[in-house]
C-alpha cells in the first residue's frame, strides 16, 4: 500500500471530529483501505498500541501513594485521576489512551470488514484465521479494558440499564456513536473473546501474539470480573491443563535489580502499562499484608532509604507494570471460583501448588482448617498481594462492592492524612474525556 495513503489512514482513525460522534470523521476522497491479507495482519501488529493497556485504572487504586513533589510532577490528568478528582479530570483534550484504544478498535473493524472479501487459498487460511482472531481478540480486550475503568462492574445491579461504553463494530465514520448498557457492553466483549477462539492458533509465534489460550485466560479474566465464577472456572481450568509451570521464587535474587525475567514462563499473553513505578509509597496495610516468610515482598518491591519503593518484580522485567494474562493469575480465578461453590479441597490445591513457589521453603500458610468464608477471604487477600499492579485492582474493588463487600480505598499522603473513598462511589466509573462528551453529546457518568 501507498505510504502515504496509510499514513492517511492512520491520521483518519485517530481523528475525533463531527456532530454527535466522537469517531464519525469523514475519510477524504480517494482513501484506499487496506485489502491484502499481508495489510490486514499488519494493522494487528502495532505493538507500540497493541501491547498498552490503560493506566488510569491503576493510578487510582489505593495501593500506592506519591508524596507531594511527586505527584506535582505528574501531568494534571494523572493527578486528577490519584486524587479522585470528581469531575474535569482530563481537560478539553482528548485523552490519549481514550483515542489510542478505540483508534485500535478501529483497526480490528477495518480487518473483520475487509476479510470477507478475501477469499484464502489453502496456504493463506491459516492467516486468514490468524487475522480474523487477533482482530476479534483486540476489538472484545480493548472494550473490556476500556469498561474496567469508565464503566460499572457487570454485577452492579439494573446492569441492562445502568450506562456502559460506546461499541463500534464497523469503520462507518458517519454512524453516531452512543453509550450501550453495561449488560450489552459485557456481551458484546464476551461475544468477541470466545469467537477468536476459534480463529486463533492454539498457541502463539510469541506471547505479544493472541493465541487460543490467550483468549480462553482472558476469557477466565473477564467472567471473573463479571461475577460468573462458573464460566471463569472453565476457562481458567482448560488454561492450566495446557500451561501450569511456575516459577520458583525461591530461586529468585531478591537483591537482583529486576529479579523476574521478560517473556518468563508464566506469561501467556504480555502487554503493559506506560507507567514507571519508582519512588512511591506501597499502601501500609498492603506492604504489611507480606510475611517475612513471603518472598514477594523482596522480589517485588526494592526500598530506598527513604522509604520510598521501586516496582522491581514486574513480569516486564523493569519497573513497568506488567499487566497481560499469565499463569498465576488463572491459579488464584480457579482458586477463588472453587471456594465459590463447594470445590474448597480444590482451592485449597490450587493455592498451595502457587504459594509453594511464593514463600520460602517449608513455610507456606496452613490452610487445612480455614472454613469456607475464611478461605476466600485468604484467596483474595493473596489475589492482591499476587496480583499487585497489574491493573486489575480498580476492577476487583468494584466487583466486590457489588457483592457487599463494602471496600474502602484509602489513599495516603505524606503529611498522614488519609482520604477515602467509599464503597460504591460514582467516582469508581472515571468520567468520559471531557472533549468525547462536549463533541458525541452523550450522557457523562454521575459524579
Amino acid at each position: 500500500m501507498n505510504k502515504i495513503i496509510f499514513c492517511g489512514l492512520l491520521m483518519l482513525s485517530s481523528i475525533f471530529i463531527g456532530c454527535n460522534s466522537f469517531l464519525d470523521a469523514k475519510p477524504r476522497k480517494g482513501l484506499v483501505i487496506p485489502e491484502k491479507l499481508e495489510q490486514l495482519l499488519s494493522l494487528m501488529r502495532k505493538e507500540n498500541e497493541s501491547l498498552q493497556d490503560p493506566t488510569f485504572g491503576e493510578l487510582s487504586t489505593d495501593d500506592f501513594y506519591w508524596d507531594t513533589a511527586d505527584l506535582n510532577s505528574k501531568p494534571e490528568p494523572v493527578r486528577n485521576a490519584y486524587l479522585w478528582k470528581p469531575a474535569n479530570m482530563f481537560g478539553a483534550d482528548f485523552l490519549i489512551e481514550w483515542l489510542f484504544h478505540y483508534r485500535f478498535i478501529y483497526y480490528a473493524n477495518t480487518v473483520l470488514e475487509q476479510l470477507p472479501n478475501i477469499t484464502p487459498s489453502t496456504s493463506e487460511l491459516r492467516e486468514w484465521n490468524k487475522a480474523k482472531g487477533e482482530a476479534l481478540f483486540y476489538r472484545g480486550k480493548f472494550l473490556y479494558d476500556m469498561a474496567i475503568i469508565w464503566s460499572s462492574a457487570y454485577n452492579v445491579p439494573n446492569n441492562d440499564k445502568v450506562l456502559g461504553m460506546p461499541i463500534r463494530l464497523n469503520t462507518n465514520f458517519n454512524e453516531p456513536s452512543y453509550r450501550s448498557s453495561v449488560k450489552d457492553t459485557y456481551a458484546q466483549i464476551i461475544k468477541d473473546i470466545e469467537e477468536s477462539i476459534v480463529y486463533l492458533p492454539e498457541l502463539p509465534e510469541h506471547v505479544t501474539r493472541p493465541s487460543k489460550l490467550a483468549a480462553k485466560a482472558m476469557a477466565a479474566r473477564i467472567y471473573l470480573s463479571m461475577g460468573e465464577y462458573e464460566k471463569a472456572l472453565i476457562y481458567a481450568e482448560e488454561v492450566l491443563k495446557v500451561k501450569s509451570e511456575l516459577i520458583d521464587f525461591n530461586q529468585l535474587s531478591t537483591t537482583a535489580d529486576y529479579p523476574i525475567a521478560i517473556f518468563n514462563k508464566e506469561v501467556i499473553y504480555h502487554s503493559y502499562m506506560q507507567l514507571y513505578m519508582a519512588n512511591f509509597y506501597l499502601n501500609p496495610g498492603l506492604l504489611a499484608s507480606y510475611s517475612g516468610d513471603d518472598l514477594r515482598r523482596d522480589i517485588y518491591f526494592g526500598y530506598q532509604n527513604n522509604g520510598k519503593i521501586e516496582l522491581k518484580g514486574s513480569y516486564y522485567g523493569d519497573a513497568a507494570p506488567f499487566t497481560g494474562l499469565a499463569v498465576d493469575e488463572m491459579y488464584l480465578i480457579a482458586a477463588e471460583c472453587q471456594a465459590r461453590n463447594t470445590g474448597q479441597d480444590r482451592a485449597k490445591e490450587y493455592m498451595r501448588s502457587l504459594l509453594e513457589k511464593r514463600y520460602k521453603k517449608n513455610t507456606v500458610p496452613i490452610l487445612q482448617d480455614l472454613s469456607k468464608t475464611e478461605l476466600l477471604d485468604f484467596i483474595l487477600q493473596e489475589r492482591r498481594k499476587e496480583l499487585v499492579f497489574r491493573g486489575l485492582r480498580w476492577g476487583d474493588v468494584k466487583r466486590l462492592n457489588n457483592e457487599g463487600r463494602a471496600v474502602t480505598l484509602e489513599r495516603f499522603s505524606q503529611g498522614g492524612n488519609v482520604d477515602y473513598l467509599q464503597a460504591n462511589d460514582p467516582r469508581f466509573n472515571l468520567p468520559f474525556p471531557e472533549g468525547v462528551i462536549d463533541l458525541s453529546g452523550m450522557e457523562q457518568n454521575p459524579r
